[in-house]
């Protein structure tokens, strides 16, 4: 077991979701999918002179709806350097993945020391691809400092599942109590297999 010190730069206050950004978005993310590794593997030499902290640090586009849907997530993006930074913004799709467009407000951003700045992302897609789930990254990329990544996910194809299950009242027929009233249970959402073990949950109950 090895212990490591992460000693980050101390002209501002860190707090905890700018650490987990700093630690999320500066890791290395290697061959294998965002689903299966997260961020990817730690770097903390990348981390603790890292100028960018982003929330949240993953963004969810939901579930593709047809070819006039579209999804619009906010990131906060702060300075956590002792420089005025200039910071480009894009979005780019795992995979090879052409099918998805990204619209970008602003694409660039200046933040003063200590500041923070909100960017919107937009995605559209005309028609599905011919993965069930595309996933990828935005790229917040500081002039003359290292690039921050926020994982992103969009869903094309949920499992087809039954969200109420085992559905009953322990009794069929009774008078109105406050004392000894019938109990409805019921199973909310469902953990299908589906290329993996999918969790699909209930949005309204």
């Amino acid at each position: 077991t090895e212990i490591y010190t992460l000693s980050l730069h101390d002209a501002l206050p860190i707090y905890g979701p700018a650490l987990a950004s700093l630690l999320a978005g500066y890791a290395q993310r290697g061959g294998a999918a965002t689903t299966a590794v997260g961020a990817g593997m730690l770097r903390l030499g990348a981390s603790a002179v890292g100028e960018l902290a982003a929330s949240p640090t993953a963004l969810g586009f939901g579930i593709w709806e047809g070819p006039r849907w579209h999804a619009t997530r906010t990131i906060t993006v702060r300075n956590v350097s002792t420089r005025r930074l200039v910071v480009s913004v894009g979005a780019v799709a795992d995979g090879g993945v052409t099918a998805l467009r990204f619209r970008i407000v602003p694409r660039t951003v200046t933040v003063p020391i200590g500041s923070a700045r909100r960017v919107q992302v937009t995605v559209t897609a005309a028609a599905p691809p011919s993965a069930r789930l595309v996933t990828g990254m935005v790229e917040l990329a500081p002039a003359g400092s290292e690039t921050l990544h926020v994982p992103w996910a969009l869903l094309f194809q949920t499992p087809q599942a039954d969200l109420l299950a085992h559905v009953a009242l322990s009794s069929a027929s009774f008078p109105p109590s406050d004392t000894n009233p019938s109990i409805l249970s019921l199973q909310a959402g469902a953990v299908v297999r589906d290329r993996g073990v999918q969790i699909v949950p209930v949005r309204r109950l």
